[in-house]
């Protein structure tokens, strides 16, 4: 059993280096004992649907629209990624840090 628990997330089925990668670099996660170990922090109701015009500052929600545009700003130390979301209220500026490549792949225009 030990030996299991000390293998790296990489040999885990559906896992792979490419996401063990941005697991390792995200959470911290690299082997399966860490994975066992990995449990949330925080409980997120995705059951609601805000409009942009409804939401509020430091308040962890969840939105629908069209993207808009999105671009990478290479910065001297780091980079970062930032797209505009558009509903039918209003605009929204989003900013990620981290996991630039990884979301930028995701993110489709329109």
């Amino acid at each position: 059993m030990r030996k299991i628990l000390e293998k790296e997330i990489t040999y885990v089925k559906g896992i792979g280096p490419v996401k063990a990668d941005i697991m390792d670099q995200e959470l911290g996660i690299k082997t399966v004992h860490d994975l066992v170990l990995n449990f949330p922090f925080r409980y997120i109701d995705k059951s609601e649907v805000r409009l942009i015009k409804d939401m509020t500052p430091n308040e962890t929600v969840q939105t629908r629209g069209t993207l808009i545009s999105k671009s990478v700003i290479k910065g001297k130390r780091q980079s970062r990624l930032t797209a505009v979301l558009k509903d039918s209220s209003g605009f929204l500026e989003l900013i990620w840090f981290k996991g630039i490549k990884w979301i930028n792949d995701k993110l489709v225009l329109n």
